[in-house]
């Protein structure tokens, strides 16, 4: 697949990366160009910039996480149908996991994406010695990929020297200079950047600073070495389902997701919430902070992590949200909740300014701030009990703690021998201050979800309870107190006429012989059974759906209807009453009303006999055939609500 592509890395954090990433998709996008933006690591808040600048979610895409099939099926999904995809590196290039290797570098992405680099150089304070600091980045590896240099902190007085000092010494490209911008500086706090909603007028600040890179870097050599990105070798889906068939997970039905999201909890991996929606999920957002209310019909609930820590007062304030969350939790329903979600979790948290936090309740104990980074960067996680989910990727990021973090799962550091126990995976609560990639371990959503599908099929049973076995119950005892009058027009009367109908039609279609009878004969009972049940079907559902009262009186008089109690009460006990008290002919004509056969010649004996047994065939037939059929089904209302 030809994606031209570019990877824009640094020799070091703080190099600027971010902020000229931020300004060339501006640039791009203010050509006319569809973008495509990637992060290189376990980053949420420079996805949230750059998705700002191209409106629409910008992706990760970290080789720690997924091996490199994968990797480069994420990097063709989320840019296939894009002119560029650009994507931004993490710490220095060459820097990996465990702080001694380069894997899950941005070179190690590049490498894996076979993407061209070009290394954004702090030029502050330095000249000549460009030349050499960018020439260890060359030769270090024989296979860098970069192919371009850009200047940044530099003024345009140095830059055209400097450009023609490394082009002659080194044959790199360098494809402009960034000098000192004011009022476009993004500012960090404990976890990092501020989020884009916090600064004021970022669009404008971005606009400026793209209006000076047009000046300054040269955007058309940009896109000329993008274009020469060779094929992308990414496999097809199938290949990823053939080696892990967690990817290819698909509930039964759609499941509907809670997914709490305002300024507490907004670190989201985009690609993660694509998974779910692919693997049946309907994901309905809400506001743990300004909602009194979950959303309705539920069937689990995803809580990231963010800055809980930020806005614990209106956590707190929010009461009502807190109960209802732990009810629904305790209750059954599946939800995945990592760092500030977890947090949330907590029966106190302590926010930001060292005040206790009264929350959720589900987790015994507190979660309260420590010092300096408590556990960061990547881990391995493997459960102490063997659920099926065998070994996650996660990573942890935090200056929180807490008193209970769980002990369901044992997290390694990767080259190291340090490791801890974590996560609460109970039941169908998995929380903890692991933050998950989902394309690391598939199996992890389809375990959520597979635990979705049963507590929405737990959910039918009690509205079974709440209202179809309450309909039939009264429907039952309507029956006995008012049976079948003859004025009422019951609904075998239209399936009789829809069997006369239809027998009509059939045998003008299908020959007069023994086939043709019985395949006519099946289509008849086919159609009848889909009309009868179906047409119920339908109109409980919009009526429960839209107009729930009128949906159960309708279901109380259809179920009053399908049962005929009182009515073989009634004509048997003519039988009984005419055998005891009138003569044969009348009891032989008693019986005749219920019965299919020729009464005229039967016995006092005869008589009771056919009245005993379809006594017992209609018992079948009107009162323990549709109460048995109607708990089978679980409510005709049930299927769809």
């Amino acid at each position: 697949m030809k994606i031209p592509r570019i990877l824009l890395a640094a020799g070091a954090s703080g190099s600027g990366k971010t902020l000229i990433t931020c300004g060339l998709l501006q640039a791009l996008v203010n050509r006319g160009l569809k973008v495509a933006s990637f992060k290189c690591g376990p980053d949420y808040i420079d996805p949230m910039f750059h998705s700002r600048v191209i409106g629409t979610r910008s992706r990760n895409l970290d080789t720690f996480f997924t091996d490199g099939d994968r990797t480069r099926y994420l990097l063709a999904k989320n840019a296939s149908d894009c002119e560029i995809a650009v994507m931004e590196g993490v710490m220095g290039y060459y820097d990996g996991v465990g702080g001694i290797t380069s894997r899950a570098s941005a070179y190690d992405l590049a490498s894996t994406t076979d993407t061209p680099v070009i290394l954004i150089v702090n030029s502050r304070g330095m000249s000549v010695s460009l030349a050499a600091y960018v020439k260890g980045f060359l030769e270090y590896k024989k296979d860098s990929h970069i192919c371009g240099v850009i200047f940044n902190q530099m003024s345009p007085m140095l830059y055209p020297r400097m450009k023609k000092l490394l082009e002659e010494e080194l044959s790199i490209k360098v494809l402009g200079y960034v000098p000192k911008v004011e009022d476009c500086v993004i500012e960090s706090r404990h976890l990092g950047l501020v989020l884009p909603e916090e600064i004021p007028e970022l669009k404008s600040r971005l606009q400026k600073l793209s209006e000076v890179l047009e000046k300054t870097l040269d955007i058309d050599g940009i896109l000329e070495l993008a274009g020469e990105a060779p094929e992308l070798a990414a496999p097809e889906t199938e290949m990823l389902i053939q080696k892990d068939t967690a990817f290819g997970y698909r509930t039964e039905e759609k499941v509907r997701i809670g997914v709490a999201d305002d300024e507490a909890f907004c670190f989201f991996y985009a690609d993660n919430l694509n998974l779910l929606e692919q693997m049946g999920a309907e994901l309905v957002r809400f506001s743990p902070i300004h909602d009194r209310e979950l959303p309705e019909d539920l069937d689990g609930l995803l809580l990231s992590g963010g800055y809980p820590e930020l806005n614990g007062e209106a956590l707190e304030e929010n009461q009502k949200m807190c109960t209802r969350i732990r009810e629904v939790i305790l209750d059954g329903m599946p939800c995945l909740a990592e760092c500030g979600g977890f947090m949330y979790l907590h029966q106190e948290m302590e926010d930001m300014e060292g005040k206790q936090r009264r929350v959720c309740g589900v987790i015994p104990g507190r979660a309260y701030r420590t010092p300096k980074l408590n556990r960061f960067g990547y881990i391995t996680l493997t459960e102490k009990q063997d659920t099926g989910l065998g070994e996650i990727p996660a990573h942890e990021f935090h200056y929180f703690d807490s008193t209970d973090c769980g002990e369901d799962f044992h997290a390694a550091k990767p080259a190291s021998k340090r490791g801890w126990d974590c996560i609460h995976d109970r039941g169908r609560l998995m929380a903890g201050f692991p933050h998950l990639y989902y394309y690391g371990n598939p199996r992890v959503p389809a375990r959520f979800l597979k635990n979705a599908l049963e507590y929405k099929k737990e959910r039918r049973q009690k509205k079974m309870l709440k209202y179809s076995l309450p309909a039939l119950v009264i429907g039952f005892v309507l029956d006995l107190l008012i049976g079948d009058p003859r004025w009422l027009y019951h609904p075998i009367c239209v399936i009789g006429n829809l069997i006369a109908v239809l027998e009509k039609v059939i045998r003008k279609i299908f020959p007069k012989n023994h086939g043709g009878e019985l395949t006519g004969g099946f289509l008849i009972v086919v159609l009848v059974c889909l009309f009868s049940g179906g047409v119920p079907l339908l109109v409980l559902y919009y009526l429960y759906r839209y107009l729930p009262v009128a949906g159960f009186v309708l279901e109380v008089f259809w179920c009053y209807q399908l049962l005929a109690t009182r009515s073989l009460k009634d004509e048997s006990m003519k039988v009984y009453d005419r055998l005891k008290n009138g003569t044969l002919d009348e009891a032989r004509y008693a019986v005749s009303m219920i019965v299919g056969r020729d009464t005229r010649e039967l016995t006092e004996t005869g008589v009771t006999k056919a009245a005993v047994e379809t006594v017992a065939e209609n018992a079948s037939d009107g009162v323990i055939a549709p109460h048995a059929l109607y708990g089978y089904r679980r409510g005709a209302a049930d299927v769809f609500v």
